[in-house]
């Protein structure tokens, strides 16, 4: 009888619990989805979207997608996997970058021989200080375009990135990016 007593306890128990974990489940969309959405006002165009987080670099898209004809190359910093705040403008506009997420490219790949090369090739362009080496990883990699915005400024100094502006035309310029032409 006293076992019987126990289980019977125990069934109550336990199903208290689960009741409780799925109410507190449940609880976290109503409480959560507005939350979410009195940041941003909802669209399905996941440019749209994003200009409303990023509108200096919004701009820079939209820019690309109007003023630019075919596909030229840009140059951005390289991507982080899976993080949405870098390689954008490649991703936003589908121009070709000289690289983008290089550990996306390796899953598919198998290996990193074409863009471990490029990676490092990108970091010294934004870096160094020898325009004539600036010079030639542009023509290594026939870009057109460089972009300064929030993820080069927060990846390399002001002093590497004000080099640009002494080498290279202003295409386009808004807020907190800048993109230079290549002559």
């Amino acid at each position: 009888y006293l076992l019987d007593q126990l289980k019977a306890w125990a069934r109550i128990v336990a199903g208290t619990v689960v009741v409780g974990v799925v109410m507190l489940g449940l609880l976290y969309p109503l409480l959560g989805i507005p939350d979410k959405m009195e940041k941003v006002t909802p669209t399905l165009d996941a440019l749209e979207y994003s200009g409303q987080f990023a509108p200096d670099e919004y701009a820079a898209a939209q820019w690309f997608n109007q003023a630019v004809s075919g596909t030229p190359v840009i140059v951005e910093a390289p991507g982080e996997e899976y993080n949405s705040a870098t390689s954008r403008l490649s991703t936003w506009t589908g121009l070709p970058s000289v690289v983008g997420w290089p550990g996306h490219e390796g899953q598919w790949r198998g290996n990193y021989d074409i863009q471990g090369p490029r990676v490092e090739a990108v970091k010294e362009l934004y870096s160094t200080a020898d325009a004539n080496r600036v010079l030639e990883l542009l023509k290594t990699y026939d870009a057109a375009y460089v972009v300064v915005g929030p993820n080069e400024q927060r990846l390399y100094s002001a002093t590497a990135l004000a080099k640009f502006e002494r080498l290279l035309p202003i295409a386009f310029q808004q807020g907190a990016v800048t993109i230079y032409r290549v002559p």
